[in-house]
């Protein structure tokens, strides 16, 4: 018994003794290990740099190894890393999974696809403007209009096309939405591009086609014929079943300037209460836009104002298509 107590005591001891050792070590640069760095020879691992990755025809990576940071394209900043456009033939191999075929989902694949490679998939996507595969150049279109590229003729005719009721019906199971509405408020940006393309519309058997065409030329400035894009206008400012359509008609009316006065003091006497309404806030708006340089400004009228909104106050002027609903139906 008095052996173990003995071993104990050693044990104990040597164990005080380690810790007071410990306790006296320096705790400098060296000990933290803080010091400057070593120089470039003295064997001392860099901080990784950015992941290089080989990709396959179809994008996938087939091999990829870390290299140190700067090694990099000057393209590749600080990272040290530049992702590479896919190739050509890949694009294009995206650009042909459009089409309208048997196998399911690859259209929509292809879609995200073509957006993430961006610039390098506007060529390709171009050309399949004019292909005479109706799914293949509306999902183009649609590509490229999330990706706001200037707006070239074959752009603006196919979303002009995309306007129609028939195009909501053929493509919203594969994109989920109207093309009507990504067409409509891209070319609210490019109404003037794109003139000649809506004064086709226009004259469209498709009524909602015939609408948007109207807005949109009416917003972009030189309608053209006016009394056309007004008929078209004040007929959607009736109480119908169509959300939305009074607002935008409103606003397009606006747009047109004080010298649509006299055509909608014509219409006056043919539509519904809802759209004389409309059509007395709309002639106020003109008029208070003439006395705008220093006459009396008429008292506010909000208790007056039609009731199709709950958003604007005046909708003839404050109506903003890129956050407001585009009607379809």
């Amino acid at each position: 018994m008095a052996v173990r107590q003995a071993a104990v005591g050693t044990l104990a001891a040597a164990l005080l003794g380690a810790a007071y050792a410990l306790l006296r070590t320096p705790t400098g640069p060296a000990a933290l290990d803080t010091a400057p760095p070593a120089a470039p020879d003295s064997g001392r691992l860099e901080p990784l740099g950015g992941l290089r990755t080989a990709a396959d025809d179809d994008g996938d990576v087939v091999r990829a190894r870390i290299e140190p940071a700067g090694s990099g394209s000057p393209e590749a900043g600080d990272a040290g890393f530049a992702r590479r456009p896919p190739p050509a033939r890949t694009v294009q191999a995206w650009v042909e999974d459009l089409r309208d075929d048997d196998i399911a989902g690859n259209a929509g694949i292809a879609m995200r696809r073509l957006r993430e490679a961006g610039t390098a998939a506007v060529a390709a996507l171009e050309s399949a403007l004019v292909s005479r595969d109706r799914q293949q150049r509306h999902l183009a279109a649609e590509v490229l209009r999330g990706l706001d590229v200037a707006p070239s003729a074959g752009l603006c005719a196919v979303s002009v096309e995309a306007l129609a009721r028939e195009m909501n019906d053929a493509l919203t199971s594969t994109i989920l939405a109207p093309t009507a509405v990504s067409a409509t408020r891209y070319l609210a940006s490019h109404a003037q591009a794109a003139r000649d393309a809506l004064r086709f519309g226009l004259g469209a058997s498709d009524d909602q086609q015939r609408f948007l065409c109207a807005f949109l030329l009416a917003c972009g400035g030189e309608p053209g014929d006016v009394q056309r894009v007004t008929r078209e206008l004040v007929v959607h400012l009736a109480d119908n079943h169509i959300r939305g359509d009074a607002v935008m008609a409103a606003h397009g009316l606006f747009r047109m300037g004080a010298g649509v006065r006299p055509l909608l003091q014509a219409w006056m006497p043919h539509v519904d209460e809802q759209a004389r309404s409309i059509l007395r806030l709309v002639d106020e708006d003109f008029a208070e836009d003439f006395r705008a340089s220093g006459g009396p400004r008429p008292p506010f009228r909000g208790s007056r104002l039609p009731r199709v909104t709950r958003v604007y106050v005046d909708p003839a002027v404050h109506y903003d298509v890129r956050r407001s609903r585009v009607p379809t139906w």
